[in-house]
Formats: structure tokens, sequence, C-alpha cells
């Protein structure tokens, strides 16, 4: 996912590299939190993510809203 995710969105420019890191992050915590022992997260390095999640999400529903259309 996060190789089709570089390749098909951050590569081709409709997510900038910005974005493209902020996802790569998310799924290295996903990653952590599923599969490493005892993974504890921040609860204010998390609350900071939330706006640029946020960002993130719209841009892909437009991206999907305008290959629908």
């Amino acid at each position: 996912l996060k190789s089709a995710f570089n390749k098909e969105l951050v590569l081709t420019g409709k997510i900038p590299a910005a974005e493209g890191r902020l996802f790569n992050q998310l799924f290295s915590f996903r990653q952590d939190g599923d599969y490493k022992d005892f993974v504890q997260f921040d609860q204010i390095q998390i609350d900071l993510l939330f706006p640029q999640v946020k960002v993130l999400i719209d841009l892909l529903e437009d991206i999907i809203v305008n290959e629908l259309r």
C-alpha cells in the first residue's frame, strides 16, 4: 500500500511530498502499534498530527471524487 501510494499519488504530483511523508509516518506508526511489543504513542504528538491528517484526508477525498467524474 505504501509503495503504491507513493508511486501513484506522490510521484505523479496528485499528493504533495509533505503529505506523502505524513502518510509514510502514519503507516510506520500503524506497523509499530500492530507488530511491536509495548508501543506507546505520545498523546501530545498524536494531537499535533490531527490537523495534518485532516489535510491529507481532504486531498484524498478530492482525488477520489474527481476520479469518479
